[in-house]
């Protein structure tokens, strides 16, 4: 419960950090990616979900009373709108990791030369450029576990009694998740891929309670600009944060 509290709480001390530290270019540069991906992706699964409703109303919703046939439209247009969100945290790790590994790097060498931990800083532009790759396959490797556990999630809260515990696990599931896309963009200057694996396993409360406040951050517009940047710098001090209570 703790590691979740101080994921969350990396967030208030990650924000001043991303101006002082000269990061709002990053800001405006990751928000116009991650605008121009929800613009296509939100149109995308109304769409294609709207294509499947209509074999679907005229074949096998054919028999029910029009009222229930349109609940199950709507049902079928969320589900595909949960999908494409789902996807969408994946996408942005994924296109952006770049930059928010810059933002990690610059958060963290701050820290670090605040605690006089480090003689020199390292430069953000000694992150190895194959980070990207390593995004990728880390982000494909948690977007399939995710897919896994959210499904019967979204099924089950289909049964009345039963909505509210599955909301619950669900917003777990996305949360750490998501926490553990962002997590990586600090662990990867230290840890190699199956070392930031047994990290994350092993410090699940942090990584939830950074993905809270990622998809805390979606459900508000400003947050589609900010999540990029302010999630990248809550991610590092929440690590840095770990690593100093390990030294000590």
């Amino acid at each position: 419960m703790m590691g979740v509290l101080r994921g969350i709480g990396a967030y208030g001390e990650a924000l001043p950090l991303i101006r002082r530290l000269g990061l709002v270019s990053y800001v405006w540069r990751t928000a116009a990616v991650s605008v121009a991906i929800f613009i296509v992706i939100v149109p995308a699964c109304v769409g294609l979900a709207v294509v499947v409703a209509r074999p679907l109303r005229q074949y096998a919703l054919a028999a029910l009373p029009p009222l229930l046939s349109d609940l199950a439209v709507v049902a079928l247009i969320l589900a595909f709108l949960a999908l494409g969100y789902l996807l969408y945290k994946h996408i942005i790790l994924v296109v952006v990791s770049p930059w928010m590994s810059e933002v990690a790097g610059r958060v963290q060498d701050h820290l670090r030369r605040e605690e006089a931990a480090f003689a020199e800083p390292v430069s953000p532009s000694s992150i190895d450029r194959s980070s990207f790759a390593r995004s990728v396959r880390l982000n494909l490797r948690l977007a399939a576990r995710e897919i896994l556990l959210s499904l019967p999630l979204l099924l089950m809260g289909l049964i009345p009694g039963v909505n509210l515990v599955s909301a619950l696990l669900l917003l777990l599931v996305q949360s750490y998740f998501a926490g553990a896309g962002v997590l990586d963009t600090s662990l990867e200057r230290a840890h190699d891929y199956r070392s930031s694996l047994a990290y994350l396993k092993q410090h699940r409360g942090m990584a939830i309670g950074v993905g809270a406040g990622f998809v805390a951050l979606m459900l508000t517009v400003i947050g589609v600009v900010l999540i990029p940047v302010w999630c990248a710098a809550a991610g590092a001090v929440a690590v840095h944060r770990q690593e100093t209570r390990a030294r000590s």
